[in-house]
């Protein structure tokens, strides 16, 4: 049997390589002609008994270096060309494949061959599929592919390797012609087509709130198919600091874990693991077209404003700069504006009047686990639930640097507090400069009972309590808590450091550089 089956790959490789082989060399020229680099995307795959091959596919994207292992990316953008797409929907970029075949790393039918991240999850009769040489098409691809789940396709696969027969051969080959032609939907079953009901997502994430998150939708048994999160890059934060351990979360629940430098690493994932939609909680990085319209359902994003108000960046900063007390959580879908995507689901949360902004990133964690939960199962009821946004309401906010946390001391102590909460820890902090050097301000507090002298010059240090930082505004003045100058850290729980700083510099004003 196993040599009749080689004796058939041969054969059908031989031939259509003589049939396909003006098509490749119109191709070839096509995508030359339309961007440049390699006619030929080549990427390492684990074949029978776990033996790595160079699988072959026409290049269907721009680039300007090629991919010579996994996740090895290049840095610039890269984007299906247009030719790419026409391959990629008749399947004729996997038409190199032939060679692969005729070489002997490759069957005409067989498992979809993986890359070893994917045999890295393997459980157990799973590695079976190793068994056998992996195909160009199976039993899997003429089932749904795609809108299978990734267990469900290995199930087809050791369903072909246990019933193989020549004739078996025969029926995928021609259903996979249909297939083409007609789409995988229209060969789902019937009990298939209920499990659609079922939307598994990939996850990204990059915060704390990201992980909130995810603990949710594993709490409340929502398939999640990958997670991913920002790579960690020179003297970025620690993954504890800047994630929440999603790694650890992710693992914990069975789940494959990545991490990533770019929109070609999420393409690279979505194309491995096939979900219906993305959960981008918290994603710090633009999401590139191509990647939000890869899935079914699109790419639903997270904004903690009630849009369409306050879209744009750094939203909660703004949100206690400016006073507010209560806000919304929003899920709406991505697109490539600003924010301003259909919406999914809205959850109202709200804000102390002295909060800081480490609090309400705290605190939010429970409205935001309610959010995505629900937020699911709006889209296992309709998939179409969402509703456009309103662009007569837009609002926007810009996003922060650093600099922009220069406190300018004429304006009212209320608002200078408020400015505090709003960029304190874990964000850069307000800031103002004594004799030059920077004073950093992570903590205050409101001085309302005392009304200054008109005489008294915004930013002064006054001498009203020996172990206290008080600071003239234009109406009122400001206790400074906790400050941070000449790399040293002062707090009310040392108020003797406090009272020989304010000796020292009673009198002076805090202002700009100068």
């Amino acid at each position: 049997m196993i040599i009749m089956k080689r004796l058939f790959d041969i054969l059908v490789s031989c031939i259509g390589i003589i049939l396909f082989l003006p098509f490749l060399l119109l191709l070839s020229i096509l995508i030359k002609l339309e961007s440049r680099g390699q006619i030929l995307f080549k990427q390492e795959r684990v074949g029978q008994h776990a033996r790595r091959f160079m699988l072959y596919k026409l290049r269907s994207m721009y680039t300007d270096k090629r991919i010579e292992k996994e996740f090895d990316f290049s840095k610039d953008e890269e984007r299906i060309t247009k030719i790419g797409s026409f391959i990629r929907r008749t399947k004729l970029d996997e038409v190199p494949q032939l060679f692969n075949v005729l070489k002997g790393d490759m069957s005409i039918v067989g498992p979809r061959p993986t890359i070893q991240n994917q045999v890295d999850q393997y459980v157990g009769n799973q590695f079976k599929r190793l068994t056998m040489k992996p195909g160009l098409t199976g039993l899997a691809q003429i089932n749904g592919n795609r809108l299978l789940t990734w267990d469900e396709r290995i199930e087809y696969d050791l369903r072909y390797m246990e019933e193989y027969s020549f004739f078996l051969d025969m029926k995928i080959i021609s259903k996979t012609i249909l297939v083409i032609l007609l789409g995988e939907q229209k060969f789902l079953r019937t009990g298939q087509k209920k499990k659609q009901n079922k939307i598994n997502l990939m996850f990204l994430g990059a915060t704390k709130t990201s992980y909130s998150a995810l603990e949710a939708l594993i709490n409340a048994e929502i398939p999640i198919k990958v997670c991913a999160s920002l790579r960690k890059v020179g003297n970025a934060p620690t993954d504890s600091e800047r994630k929440g351990n999603l790694k650890d979360l992710a693992h914990a629940n069975g789940i494959p874990y990545y991490e990533v430098d770019s929109n070609n690493d999420i393409i690279h994932l979505l194309q491995n693991y096939q979900p219906d939609a993305i959960f981008a909680i918290s994603w710090p990085k633009i999401i590139r077209k191509d990647v939000l319209q890869y899935t079914p359902i699109g790419c639903v994003g997270f904004h903690p404003t009630p849009l369409p108000l306050r879209r744009g960046g750094a939203p909660l900063n703004w949100l206690l700069i400016d006073g507010k007390t209560e806000s919304k959580l929003t899920l709406f879908k991505m697109r490539e504006g600003i924010d301003d995507g259909p919406i999914l689901h809205q959850k109202t949360f709200t804000m102390d009047k002295d909060d800081y902004i480490d609090d309400v990133l705290q605190n939010i964690s429970e409205p935001v686990k309610e959010l995505v939960v629900e937020a699911y199962q709006k889209l296992l009821l309709n998939r179409n639930c969402f509703i456009e946004q309103d662009e007569g309401l837009a609002t926007y906010t810009w996003r922060r640097t650093p600099e922009d946390g220069f406190i300018q001391w004429d304006d009212s102590s209320h608002r200078i507090y408020n400015f505090i909460r709003g960029i304190s820890r874990p964000f850069p902090g307000a800031f103002s400069y004594l004799e030059g050097e920077k004073l950093t301000i992570w903590r205050a507090e409101e001085v309302t009972g005392l009304k200054l002298k008109a005489k008294e010059k915004s930013g002064k240090i006054l001498s009203l309590v020996h172990d206290e930082l008080i600071i003239a505004t234009r109406d009122y003045c400001l206790k400074i808590t906790e400050f941070e100058y000449k790399k040293s850290l002062y707090s009310k729980e040392n108020k003797d450091e406090i009272a020989t700083f304010v000796q020292s510099h009673n009198g002076k004003c805090l202002e700009g550089k100068g």
